[in-house]
């Protein structure tokens, strides 16, 4: 399927600014400016994301700037203490989903069990993008945010072989049992947000797991196969599209071997 455009080198023109900015970060904390450090760690941390999602197919050179991502947010959150960020592990059927724990203000919650909101990726997004999205502006406020990467997102499909899924209640459920754990927050007040596909998984989410108080579809989608099936003919067709990444992404993330049924 003809594609306008050379993925090949908006992967190494991404991957060669995401080193630039992750070597003036480390530069900076060497010499103990860390506010730069953390700052530059979080700007790497995207353009190797952005570069690296429309490789098709996955390259180990892929993983390996995907890898760097993960790590360069993590070494942000490392220093970063307003809101402090914790990268955690989330129990999923035999396996784990990661997530960042972001912690509201203790100030904002006067040291009462304070109100949460999980927020799932939509189809192409990842939890260390999806941070940008007002989170630090809703920790400030006194709410709490588990970022996750479900089936089919980030971490999980990419290291932990773990395809998309459109039961979204099969990970939505051991997520908020995870934040109802924790005596941070109040199991009453957990609410669930996504955006793009999201606006599929997370009205599916407070639909079938009945302990979220609340929801946010940050855009509904109702039928995300007519949308695809659409996008394909209009692509055999000899149309030019603007995708956010190219149509056998689709396939990798589901784990299907073509784009219709045989």
């Amino acid at each position: 399927m003809d594609r306008v455009g050379d993925d090949d080198a908006w992967f190494a023109e991404w991957t060669t600014m995401g080193n630039r900015i992750e070597a003036r970060g480390r530069e900076a904390q060497r010499t103990g400016h860390a506010r730069t450090a953390a700052s530059c760690y979080m700007r790497a941390a995207r353009y190797y994301q952005t570069g690296e999602r429309f490789l098709q197919p996955k390259s180990q050179a892929g993983m390996d700037v995907y890898k760097k991502a993960v790590t360069c947010f993590c070494d942000a959150a490392g220093i970063i203490r307003h809101p402090r960020i914790e990268p955690v592990e989330i129990p999923y059927e035999g396996a784990s989903l990661p997530g960042l724990l972001v912690h509201p203000d203790p100030e904002a919650t006067g040291g009462k069990p304070a109100p949460a909101l999980v927020f799932f990726d939509g189809f192409d997004v990842t939890k260390e993008l999806q941070y940008g999205y007002g989170v630090p502006d809703l920790a400030a406020r006194g709410i709490g945010c588990l970022i996750v990467d479900g089936p089919g997102n980030g971490e999980s499909v990419r290291f932990r072989n773990l395809p998309l899924i459109a039961e979204t209640e099969r990970y939505a459920t051991p997520v908020y049992d995870y934040l109802a754990g924790r005596k941070e927050f109040d199991p009453k007040r957990i609410g669930v947000m996504a955006l793009s596909l999201g606006g599929y998984y997370a009205p599916r989410a407070a639909a079938l797991e009945p302990r979220f108080a609340c929801c946010i579809a940050w855009g509904a989608q109702w039928d995300y196969h007519a949308i695809w099936a659409k996008r394909l003919e209009q692509l055999d067709s000899g149309a030019v599209l603007s995708l956010s990444v190219p149509p056998e992404h689709l396939q990798w993330v589901l784990g299907c071997r073509t784009a219709r049924p045989r």
